[in-house]
């Protein structure tokens, strides 16, 4: 009886699914680092489209690895690596590395419990690796929450506020007009107007910096809220997201099977039932 050489297409196959897999990491990874250097950026739309498509990407090759990664151990390893990989990029803190090991549990459940659920299908189908989107939504919004946590604390102690400057800035300014509009439609002169407007703009500058300086003792938490403010926020923008990855990754399971990357094996197994035991 001849033994069965190495499958080299089929190893092949195996590192294109983690190469793919670990690119789509480091891509969202990306995401986080860059609210690490500067958080602010998260109010921009090239940032807010840019996570939307890591986060895509990232669901979808998450159920490809999820499906095709076999023995088990090798998607283990691989989250393994994905979540070393984040920790590095988002940068060498406690709260990088934390997050990095939740990472790693969570995907390994998660990979244990969609197993169970596909080894009970009699035919294949993504269907069931939407049954925890929101395990993965609330996954990926912890990741992006603590890089934003992080880029405020560092950002926060280099530059010395609690409010961010920036902020303060357009407060003010939107204040400053809604004041400007409102002297513009009262009686008085141009001269008493102005002096009206002064006084206002001073004491809307002294209201924000009393704020901020009453916020001086509790300046360890803010980091945290911001965080959890965060977090909820991008937990329900990444369950409207998930809804366009469950549209794709069917897609994307097509585009491998015409492809001839993935065939469909018919498997025989026995069952186990319980019945009335008979006479003889």
């Amino acid at each position: 009886m001849k033994n069965k050489g190495i499958d080299v297409g089929y190893i092949i196959r195996i590192f294109a699914c983690i190469l793919a897999f670990l690119a789509a990491i480091i891509y969202f990874s990306y995401s986080c680092r860059v609210l690490v250097g500067n958080y602010l950026t998260i109010a921009t739309v090239s940032w807010l489209i840019n996570f939307a498509v890591a986060s895509v990407l990232l669901m979808i090759m998450l159920s490809v690895t999820v499906v095709l990664l076999r023995p088990f151990w090798i998607a283990v390893i691989t989250y393994g690596l994905g979540a070393v990989l984040y920790a590095l990029m988002v940068g060498f803190s406690i709260a990088a590395w934390i997050t990095a090991a939740v990472f790693f549990v969570l995907l390994v459940l998660y990979l244990f419990f969609e197993i169970g659920q596909l080894n009970n299908q009699i035919k294949f189908s993504t269907h069931p690796l939407g049954d925890k989107k929101i395990l993965i939504c609330s996954l990926l919004a912890v990741m992006i929450s603590v890089a934003f946590g992080i880029g405020y604390a560092q950002d926060s102690v280099k530059r010395n506020y609690i409010v961010p400057p920036e902020t303060k800035t357009f407060i003010l300014q939107q204040a400053v007009n809604s004041a400007k509009t409102m002297l513009n439609s009262q009686k008085g002169t141009e001269q008493q107007k102005q002096v009206i407007f002064k006084q206002t703009e001073e004491k809307l500058k002294t209201m924000i910096n009393d704020t901020e300086n009453s916020l001086k003792p509790y300046q360890k938490y803010i980091p945290i809220v911001l965080g959890v403010l965060s977090f909820v926020f991008f937990q329900m923008v990444l369950f409207f997201i998930s809804f366009i990855s469950a549209i794709f990754t069917p897609l994307v399971f097509w585009l491998l099977k015409v492809s001839h990357f993935t065939h469909t094996a018919v498997e025989k197994c026995e069952t186990q039932r319980l019945t009335l035991k008979t006479i003889l």
